[in-house]
């Protein structure tokens, strides 16, 4: 092949890829059950795979024009790919640079106790175990984001309020006890006035990893509330177990609904959204909040509705910061229906805040460029309107 042809096979390739990963990243933000989304986990990789391995056969191997032997309805495809990898790239480039991402005075630091010792200790034993301690394998080596955010429209005696957010423990074998009760142990030093779990907390409905999952939260130390919701994980299981737990220890379980707590003896509006896993989306996010509102939101795709119906503060987690992260690029795999939009970090809209967190966990123990971690956040009054 000359050049020519060279160019155009990697543009092809190009746009195959990224209609696969823009296609996996949308249908895997939906509601459906485990097996269905293991389902298109695989048919989504055999498609990544097959794909340009039938290209190629079924490819004469030239750039393919009118004078080519390709049959027309291949010539058009390869035409349409070619063209989705030339104008893909640049557009979401310049898609993520226009987005409202934040950058509110922030540290990040690991958390020392977790990287003394062997990574060994907290891994199981077994193929995922081996494979967390991959060299450059971030999954056992989390940090903690320390972040001053200023919020207009915050009422004054929730002024200075620290949340310590995390998000996707999804406790399994791998990382182990070890780990999550050395975390804990970490982050007990803390003592913030909320602690928030934004979902994916245990594996397997926490039937077979109740106990540590008890260990780990039962560490924690809050002076005014712990809030929690559940996430997709956690529903695919019975969620007893897990609920349970939250209430023994004393956390609110907001499930998919509006409450109210006082926090510094003041009233403050809560809402808890486990949609699109747990029935319907609720009935009030269809006319506009009448007061600063803090919600737990699984997944981040929900926010551009939270910013429409008023102000607050959004907590999300779900999308692990894509858990492989390429330099100068960002994630890859996002399961969102907004793809690779909100990410990881804080954005805003209007006087509506999103803070996604990277997750402290994972379904599988597999990161690169993407550390864990837990996010302590210290929220400041602005007059800014």
């Amino acid at each position: 092949m000359g050049w020519d042809a060279w160019i155009f096979a990697f543009l092809v390739l190009l746009g195959h890829s990224q209609l696969v990963v823009f296609l996996h990243n949308r249908m895997y933000s939906l509601a459906v059950d485990h097996k269905t989304t293991d389902r298109i986990q695989l048919v989504h990789f055999l498609w990544l795979c097959i794909g340009p391995i039938t290209l190629y056969f079924l490819w004469s191997g030239q750039v393919p024009s009118p004078q080519t032997t390709d049959p027309e309805w291949f010539r058009s495809l390869l035409w349409g790919l070619a063209a989705v990898g030339l104008i893909g790239p640049p557009m979401d480039i310049y898609l993520r640079s226009i987005r409202r991402k934040m950058a509110p005075a922030s540290t990040r630091s690991p958390l020392q106790a977790t990287i003394v010792g062997h990574p060994g200790n907290y891994v199981s034993s077994g193929i995922w175990g081996q494979i967390a301690q991959i060299p450059g394998n971030r999954s056992l080596y989390p940090i903690l984001e320390c972040s001053e955010v200023p919020i207009a429209g915050l009422p004054l005696a929730l002024d200075g309020l620290t949340v310590l957010h995390l998000s996707d423990l999804h406790i399994k074998k791998t990382p182990n006890r070890l780990f999550f009760e050395t975390v804990a142990e970490e982050l007990a030093k803390l003592e913030p006035d909320l602690i928030c779990l934004t979902g994916d907390l245990v594996e397997k409905g926490g039937s077979a990893h109740a106990d540590v999952f008890r260990s780990f939260l039962k560490r924690l130390r809050y002076l005014e509330a712990g809030l929690a919701i559940l996430g997709n994980h956690d529903f695919w299981h019975s969620t007893k177990p897990t609920l349970n737990i939250l209430e023994d220890l004393g956390y609110l379980h907001l499930g998919n609904k509006k409450s109210t707590i006082r926090i510094r003896n003041t009233n403050v509006s809560l809402w808890g959204l486990e949609y699109p896993w747990n029935s319907e989306l609720p009935e009030g996010w269809k006319q506009p909040f009448e007061e600063w509102t803090l919600c737990l939101s699984h997944t981040p795709d929900h926010f551009s509705r939270f910013a429409r119906l008023g102000k607050g503060l959004m907590l999300a987690g779900h999308v692990h910061g894509g858990q492989i992260r390429v330099p100068f690029f960002g994630p890859v795999i996002m399961p969102s229906a907004y793809g690779r939009t909100f990410d990881q970090g804080w954005f805003r809209r209007k006087n509506a805040y999103l803070h996604v967190s990277q997750g402290l966990g994972g379904g599988h123990p597999i990161r690169f460029g993407c550390s864990p971690g837990a996010s302590l956040i210290t929220l400041k009054a602005s007059s800014e309107t």
